[in-house]
Order: C-alpha cells, then sequence, then structure tokens
C-alpha cells in the first residue's frame, strides 16, 4: 500500500471500522500491513475496543485483549463494559469483565 503510513490508518479509523464491522481478518491485516503498535491502537482513545464493543463484536474484542494486547486500563478508559451492556451485548461486557476484572 505505497503512500500509507500508520499515522495514515490511525486517521482514517480503519481499524476501528473493521472492528466494529467485526471484520476481524481485515484488522488483522491492518495490523500486521501497517505494523501497528498497541500505541498506535491506543492513539485513538481505544476507538477500536469502543466499537467493537458497540456492535458486540466478541472475537474483534478478544483479538484486541488477547493478540492486540489491550488491558483493563484500556477497557476502563473506553468504557468498553457500559458500551456494551447498554447495547444488550451481554456475552461482551461479561468476557471484559471476567478476563480483565474490568466492571461498568
Amino acid at each position: 500500500m505505497a503512500g500509507l503510513s500508520a499515522a495514515d490508518v490511525r486517521a482514517s479509523r480503519a481499524l476501528a471500522s473493521a472492528c466494529a464491522h467485526g471484520h476481524l481478518t481485515l484488522a488483522e491485516w491492518l495490523v500486521k500491513t501497517f505494523s501497528l503498535s498497541i500505541d498506535d491502537v491506543r492513539a485513538d482513545g481505544n476507538f477500536a475496543l469502543n466499537s467493537a464493543s458497540y456492535e458486540g463484536e466478541l472475537a474483534v474484542v478478544v483479538w484486541l485483549v488477547e493478540t492486540v494486547g489491550l488491558t483493563a486500563d484500556d477497557a476502563t478508559e473506553a468504557k468498553a463494559v457500559s458500551i456494551a451492556r447498554a447495547r444488550g451485548y451481554g456475552a461482551v461486557a461479561d468476557w471484559l469483565t471476567k478476563q480483565l476484572g474490568v466492571t461498568a
């Protein structure tokens, strides 16, 4: 992808969009292709985690935590548990609570 950088990918919120729509393969590709670090993923206020939680994309939430490395602090800052619960995605909220000890 000539001409694009990690900063471009963050700015376009491409990763957050992929996460919101459950496109895990695309999210993985973006992270790998643009060598996005955990700090790159955090740079937009954890919008990728917010988006995945908002849409109830459990597989993406799990990937963001287990593979990308988001932590309890990220989930708390993003209000991911509250977002998931408010939208009726108990499985996402429960997983975050169980795995990271995060509460609403």
